[in-house]
């Protein structure tokens, strides 16, 4: 019996030595917020270090750290938090003390955004997790931002890994050059300049379930702060990476949400699902990338609020290899959804839906082909005036079985290089008596063709538009007749001025003189190409500057309801909504 007991003791006494944790506390840490922990944490790590490598855990507390960290091979730097973890969204950066868990307070790498990461992970099988780090020092006031070196990072080694953490503020979240197969896992947070940034590596590296947000600050699009990150910030940045995969991530209100180029080592490939960028100026940027190319499946795209300088993939002129988007959705205040101006691009869009675009009224298309070649099948696109551009150095293109909720408007450059076939519905056949009386209801069914630089329809008044910045309305009708024309408008008072009206050419055919709703009529006669233009010109206005509490900033005129063409009044009316009498 006493050797049953002797042999048990033995037993666990070789468990606990084979689980002993490494606790930062042991080492002397203080999770107070006013010790500085660097050494504790190093030497924490160290110790796990030369026992074979382990876990350093850091328990509940706020952890000041002065200086940068270490994190050696096989060394696995571990707090509390087993999911992502956040902060309650009203907290300031001086209220961390209302955050829960692990929480590092990061003051390494100020003003040295070329030194080692203040997490830097080193030989192989290193990483963090479970974490809250924040920046105390960071203020929303300063802009540009003070640059500091990346939050966590590595310059070589295999299988890093970081899982589980909060970047609040950092400059740059996470960096990784020169290593293989690293796991990016859960990382929430708002880095400033970039989120990840992924280049000499390769033999598969994994990011996913990543969401970079404006944690720990209030968001306006005209903060300088949230402008600055809105012009320069990136929130993953590709250099040279093999078969890099991408999978459920997310990022709102930076220069650019996915970023493609060429940092000296050559350019990216690989697989991208179930990425999302709203709010960016460019959700996807491609400078350059490895021949392979880019497979971008399930993606959601939304240009910045409030602009009119958005266009949501671009392809620029030296990305030479493969770009395939399929089954991805555009929305969103955008000029054109893609644009692809590289002569050695091959750009496949299938599969996609485009609900929005032409923000500023310049007759742009939602997919617009200066240069390479493109093939476009089996999408569906909104009521517009152009759906796609084909310009005239474009190598060739296939546009085929693709559906619009008014005719597919293509403007070809290339002729007969360009397939166009199989899409619906098929152009209608409009006659001299369709002309001859008709009916435009601005409701959004079908009148986006006829007018540029309105905003978009809402079910106010009967359905209207509200007018914008350069706003103009383009009717049909039979060459050589006169027809009167009217419109009914609601004039308010904050868009009249000197010269208000609507124009034909320099002539104010219908002036707006006081506010109100009003039918306007006036004679035209139709010149010989069959359709007129008018110019809806007064003076716009901004909701919220009128009123701070409506948040309102859309840049407003006046509202259309409708417009009347009538040149034989005993015709009947056609709609050029249903196109039906």
């Amino acid at each position: 019996m006493k050797k049953l007991i002797l042999l048990f003791a033995l037993i666990t006494m070789a468990l606990c030595a084979s689980a002993k944790e490494y606790n930062v506390l042991d080492y002397g840490a203080v999770g107070d917020k006013e010790t500085d922990c660097t050494e504790a944490f190093q030497k924490a790590i160290d110790d796990c270090y030369e026992h074979k490598g382990g876990i350093v855990f850091v328990p509940t507390g706020e952890y000041m750290v002065k200086g940068c960290l270490e994190v050696k091979d096989g060394v696995m730097l571990k707090g509390t938090y087993e999911a992502p973890p956040t902060n309650d969204r009203s907290n300031k950066p001086d209220a961390a003390g209302n955050m829960k868990g692990s929480i590092i307070a990061a003051y390494g790498g100020k003003n040295d955004p070329d030194g080692p990461a203040f997490l830097n992970l080193t030989g192989n099988n290193s990483g963090v997790q479970g974490f809250i780090i924040h920046y105390p020092e960071w203020s929303q006031k300063t802009v540009p931002p003070i640059p500091y070196s990346p939050c966590i990072g590595s310059k070589g080694g295999s299988n890093h890994s970081v899982k589980n953490v909060n970047l609040l503020n950092a400059y740059v979240g996470i960096s990784f050059y020169a290593c293989d197969r690293m796991t990016i896992d859960g990382i929430h947070g708002y880095p400033i300049k970039t989120g990840i940034r992924i280049d000499l590596c390769g033999d598969i590296c994994r990011i996913e379930n990543c969401h970079f947000w404006p944690f720990n600050m209030w968001y306006s699009t005209e903060d300088p702060y949230c402008v600055w990150i809105n012009k320069h910030g990136i929130a993953f940045d590709f250099g040279r990476t093999d078969w890099q995969s991408v999978m459920n991530t997310f990022c709102f209100g930076y220069g650019t949400g996915y970023h493609f180029a060429n940092y000296g080592t050559g350019g990216s490939n690989g697989s991208f699902v179930g990425i999302g960028a709203d709010s960016c100026t460019n959700a996807v940027v491609v400078e350059d990338i490895h021949p392979m190319g880019l497979a971008i499946t399930n993606g959601e795209f939304v240009g910045r609020w409030n602009s009119r300088d958005s266009s949501q993939v671009v392809v620029k002129n030296k990305a030479a290899g493969k770009v395939s988007l399929l089954n991805c959705a555009f929305w969103g205040p955008n000029t054109t959804c893609i644009r692809c101006d590289s002569d050695k691009a091959r750009l496949s869009v299938i599969g996609c839906t485009f609900e929005s675009w032409d923000v500023s009224g310049e007759k742009q298309g939602a997919i617009t082909l200066n240069r390479g070649v493109g093939i476009i099948n089996s999408n569906t696109f909104a009521d517009n005036t152009r759906h796609i551009v084909i310009g005239k150095q474009a190598k060739g293109a296939v546009i085929t079985g693709n559906y619009s909720e008014n005719c597919l408007s293509v403007l070809n450059g290339i002729g007969k290089l360009a397939k166009i076939a199989d899409n619906i519905p098929e152009p209608y056949d409009f006659t001299r008596e369709n002309y001859a009386n008709y009916n435009l209801k601005f409701n959004g069914e079908k009148d986006k063709q006829y007018i540029s630089g309105f905003i978009y329809a809402e079910p106010t008044r009967g359905g209207s538009r509200w007018s914008s910045e350069g706003a103009t309305i383009e009717l049909p009708g039979n060459p050589g007749e006169t027809y009167t024309v009217s419109f009914r408008v609601d004039v308010v008072e904050q868009a009249l001025m000197e010269g208000a009206g609507i124009y034909v050419g320099d002539k104010n055919l219908m002036p707006f003189t006081k506010e109100g709703s009003f039918v306007f009529k006036n004679k035209v006669k139709m010149p010989k190409e069959g359709k007129i233009g008018f110019t809806v010109r007064c003076k716009t206005w901004v909701p919220h500057e009128m009123d701070e509490t409506n948040q309102d900033r859309r840049v407003l005129g006046v509202a259309f309801m409708e417009a009347n063409m009538v040149s034989n009044p005993k015709a009947k009316t056609f709609s050029l909504n249903t196109l039906s009498y």
